[in-house]
């Protein structure tokens, strides 16, 4: 066969076919729409509305096919929400527990057949708690002692269990445990106690468990359910003289209310008082022992729960003096010139110490010097006051004994002066030995035994002793004066040396003596003075004296020789500078003749 029949051969095939195929044709179908799968997650406890997304050709009315339902839960509510997608409601069987769950669905064309199945995985979760609970607390005003207690209520408006730890600090403090635990749906109530133990507001901050977001605002205030004076009660110099001070309380609570006070022992008050609502009373309170000093304290009271203090300041009493004799102190009768006499005591009978000062009357003085002197509470001191005159007749004035605040008292000192007669010359040189009178030693301290003299010029003494008693209080230093009696008999006098100027130094007494005449002698004595003031017996007698001044002259003789040396020493130095001129010149008549 040749090429062209081959070729008819098979074209004759090819539409032979070509004719079957043709009787036998179907047509293809469309294609369906695909189903999306995909992850949600639902509460346990709530229904929950799950998304069915599809994607691909879509053909209204397109329908969505729930292909498996859900083993832990129920479907309801199928309905579309756009053009590919739709909803339905899951519902969780109930006591259903955290877990996983899934359906299965599908989606269908009118022209198409159902799309593959797809899975929607659904997760099932347990609600998470949610905490409800009260922003502050306001406690109001409490007073102190007492204390308010308000319920904190918490709710769990979630899931599962809310609960933690609260804390709180003073003034605030809970009344149980501090551990709370919530179920959902349920409440716990905490009860939160505030005991304020200041006068002043209140506020704190509480965190409920670990969550710095739930925090409870907490305010107070405390109030003292008493009023009292807060200077407290004072005993002032004033009101000791009276003898007693007040201190007030008032009750601004709505009890009744009882105070119990403890007082000092040498404070005589009521122990208790009671006071209505409202009420206000003043307590009373006496001084019943000595203050010697300022006292400074504290009164403690007591009302039920509440306890309190206020200061508590006892003056002394200030001084009080009183002088013995109390009117008149009369020295007696005295010659012209002659030196008379007396004593009197002072008292401090307050309970401050009291520096006094003692003015004489004019031409009298007092010993020991009363300047500068503290009389301590409760002490005496006894003084002498000594008077001369030359004018004959009768001399009274008034003693005053002074403290700086003002305290003083007065004694009138009296004394007469009688006309002596002269005694000759002679007769008085021819006299006996002296008598002296008897001595006035009332203090109860031994008397300086011996002394000695430690710098001795033509102007000042100084000598110098031993204690004899450590409670020897000062020193008088006296001279001895001799005069004639008008029965012609030489008297001696004692005569206190008021210029001495006594010290302590290194366990000695020295005693300086200034302002006296040269190459002079005098017999002096030392009295011991006790506590009180009071002079001990004297010391022996002790001869002090001054040196002769130093007034030598210098001898004729020594001037003369002053005299020469000095003119011997002019001539000479007359004659050096003469030859010093002579040679200067020689010096010059060389140089000219030279030239």
């Amino acid at each position: 066969m040749g090429f062209w029949r081959k070729t008819l051969l098979l074209i004759l095939c090819l539409g032979g076919c070509a004719q079957a195929l043709a009787k036998e044709r179907v047509p293809i179908p469309t294609p369906p729409p695909f189903a999306k799968s995909g992850t949600v997650s639902v509460y346990l406890t709530e229904p929950a509305e799950i998304p069915l997304s599809i994607g691909g050709r879509i053909v209204e009315p397109l329908s969505f096919l729930i292909r498996k339902p859900p083993r832990r839960g129920v479907l309801s509510g199928l309905s579309r929400t756009g053009r590919t997608e739709a909803v339905v409601t899951y519902t969780p069987n109930a006591g259903a527990v955290p877990g996983e769950d899934s359906l299965t669905f599908a989606a269908q064309s009118p022209d198409s057949p159902v799309s593959a199945p797809a899975t929607v995985r659904i997760r099932l979760l347990e609600k998470p708690p949610v905490l409800l609970h009260p922003l502050a607390l306001d406690f109001g005003t409490v007073y102190l002692g007492d204390e308010s207690g308000q319920e904190l209520v918490l709710k769990n408006g979630g899931g599962g269990r809310a609960g933690g730890q609260i804390q709180t600090s003073p003034p605030w403090f809970l009344s149980g445990n501090s551990t709370f635990h919530v179920p959902s749906g349920s409440e716990a109530r905490i009860l939160l106690v505030f005991r304020p133990t200041e006068e002043r507001a209140f506020s704190d901050r509480v965190q409920l468990g670990s969550d710095p977001m739930a925090c409870v605002e907490l305010r107070g205030i405390g109030a003292a359910p008493l009023t009292w004076p807060k200077a407290g009660l004072i005993f002032s110099p004033d009101q000791r003289a009276k003898g007693f001070s007040e201190v007030a309380f008032g009750n601004q609570s709505p009890h009744e209310r009882t105070l119990t006070f403890e007082w000092p022992e040498f404070l005589h008050a009521p122990r208790a008082i009671t006071l209505a609502p409202g009420e206000s009373a003043s307590v009373k309170a006496e001084v019943s022992g000595p203050i010697k000093n300022l006292f400074e304290g504290s009164v403690r009271f007591q009302s039920g729960n509440f306890s309190g203090e206020f200061p508590l300041k006892v003056y002394p009493r200030p001084a009080k003096l009183t002088v013995t004799p109390e009117e008149v102190l009369d020295l007696g009768e005295t010659q012209k010139g002659k030196e008379i006499s007396g004593r009197f005591t002072v008292r401090n009978t307050g309970e401050s110490d009291a520096p006094i000062s003692i003015s004489a009357p004019e031409g009298m003085r007092v010993i020991p010097d009363p300047q500068n002197l503290i009389l301590g509470a409760g002490e005496q001191r006894v003084f002498e006051i000594q008077f001369a005159s030359f004018k004959p007749g009768s001399h009274r004035g008034i003693l005053a004994v002074r403290t700086p605040s003002g305290e003083q008292v007065q004694l009138a000192v009296s004394a007469s002066v009688r006309e002596t007669s002269a005694q000759p010359v002679g007769k008085f040189l021819n006299m006996p030995e002296p008598v002296r009178p008897p001595e006035l030693a009332t203090g109860k301290v031994p008397p300086v035994r011996e002394a000695s003299a430690v710098r001795s010029g033509p102007h000042e003494i100084e000598i110098s002793w031993k204690a004899a008693s450590p409670d020897t209080s000062g020193y008088r230093i006296q001279r001895r004066k001799i005069s004639a009696s008008k029965e012609a008999r030489v008297v001696v006098e004692w005569l206190d040396w008021p210029a001495a100027k006594i010290a302590t130094s290194d366990g000695a007494i020295h005693a300086r003596l200034e302002n006296l005449p040269e190459n002079s002698r005098w017999a002096i004595r030392i009295i011991s003075l006790d506590p009180q003031g009071l002079p001990g017996p004297p010391s022996p007698a002790f001869q002090i004296f001054t040196q002769p001044g130093n007034h030598r002259s210098v001898p004729l003789w020594a001037w003369i020789f002053v005299l020469s040396a000095a003119i011997a020493f002019a001539i000479r130095l007359a004659i050096q500078r003469r030859r010093a001129l002579l040679a200067h010149e020689d010096e010059r008549l060389a140089r000219i003749e030279g030239k």
